[in-house]
């Protein structure tokens, strides 16, 4: 079920998000304030897609210890469509820490993979959650297949019923 789940909500913001183009290896994106419960509401989305490193980080307007934030990358920046592969990274708190896992996505399903250098920053007192890993834990199907020029990310954040969903993707070549 949680596959599903995972599986959904990365199609949903793959297809239904709009995207904002950038020819750069940095985007940002705002975000409307007050769409959704203070600890979730996500003000702003960072995304930074270096060469080794991607990174991608939440501004959330009060912050606080409970919440769930998604944060996804597929491969590629054009076409209507998204490519066949794609990662989710989940953050969450747990008795006061932090807590990430790492999801290794085809096109019908999401498994937990492993990400050895994944890094994730849950910073209440400055409003942020922020996720970074190297390009390599990008899942690929064959070893030799290159790691993505570029990636569409997007974000999202739920607690309980309530979501912030109104996150646009950007669409990011390597730089």
């Amino acid at each position: 079920m949680r596959r599903v789940v995972l599986f959904v909500t990365a199609v949903v913001l793959a297809l239904v998000g709009p995207i904002s183009s950038a020819s750069a290896e940095r985007g940002v994106q705002d975000a409307p304030d007050g769409d959704a419960p203070a600890r979730i509401d996500i003000t702003r989305f960072t995304v930074d897609n270096d060469q080794r490193w991607f990174t991608m980080k939440v501004d959330v307007r009060n912050l606080r210890e409970k919440g769930k934030f998604e944060f996804s990358y597929w491969r590629g920046v054009d076409g209507p469509t998204p490519s066949m592969r794609s990662l989710i990274i989940t953050a969450h708190r747990v008795d006061g820490e932090t807590r990430a896992r790492f999801y290794s996505c085809g096109f019908e399903d999401c498994i937990v993979g492993s990400c050895p250098r994944l890094r994730v920053s849950w910073r209440s007192d400055l409003d942020f959650v922020r996720v970074s890993a190297p390009q390599r834990c990008f899942p690929v199907a064959d070893p030799d297949t290159p790691l993505p020029a570029g990636g569409r990310f997007s974000t999202y954040s739920h607690l309980g019923h309530e979501a912030d969903n109104e996150v646009d993707q950007l669409a990011l070549v390597r730089g």
